[in-house]
Formats: C-alpha cells, sequence, structure tokens
C-alpha cells in the first residue's frame, strides 16, 4: 500500500515516518506539505492512503470530494491532535433501489 505523508507539523510527520517505517506492507511516498508539489504528488505516486494534519489538509487546497469521486479506492485520513482524533474519510457508492433504501443511509 502506498502512503502519502503530507502533515505541516515536523514533529508530527517524523512520528508518522517512523511509525509506517516498521510496516513492511506500506511504502511511505513522501513526507512534503509544500502546497505546489501536493497535486503533482498525487498524480505521480497515486497513493492508496494520504495521511495529513488540519493545517496540511487545509494547505493542499484540493477540493477532496472530487479527488475521492475520480479515485475511489483513495482514503484520506486527517489526524487532529488537538483533540487526539484521526477522521478517516473514503468515498462509498451505496445503491439506492428504493425510498426505504436512503432513510437507511441516512441511519448507519
Amino acid at each position: 500500500m502506498k502512503v502519502l505523508v503530507y502533515c505541516n507539523e515536523y514533529l508530527l510527520t517524523s512520528a508518522v515516518d517512523n511509525l509506517l517505517a516498521s510496516e513492511n506492507d506500506l511504502v511511505v511516498l513522501d513526507s512534503s506539505s509544500q502546497e505546489k508539489d501536493f497535486r503533482d504528488h498525487l498524480k505521480r505516486f497515486e497513493p492508496d492512503v494520504i495521511i495529513t494534519d488540519g493545517r496540511g489538509l487545509r494547505d493542499m487546497k484540493v477540493n477532496f470530494l472530487e479527488v475521492l469521486g475520480i479515485r475511489t479506492e483513495l482514503k484520506i485520513i486527517v489526524i487532529n491532535m488537538e483533540h487526539n482524533l484521526i477522521n478517516s474519510f473514503k468515498y462509498e457508492e451505496i445503491p439506492i433501489t428504493q425510498t426505504r433504501d436512503f432513510v437507511q443511509v441516512l441511519h448507519s
């Protein structure tokens, strides 16, 4: 699995890189958080997962709903250091065959 680490905080980037280095099935592609590089990295590396922090996410200036719609297998993980949370985003397509299916999606 190819992972692109794109964080604004150097210590966070280093910690994530060190954590992932021990995982044999992961390839960490890059740790740059320069806005001008992000689109190029996304196209060139075609990561399966992007790990970022809130500031890195804002710096990317990319419409992730559009990216997730085009690259449906991509997962985006946003680390929230202030609240010790991780937010995970992935495209999901759910077929609707009847009106009740829509309501079921709301409750799931």
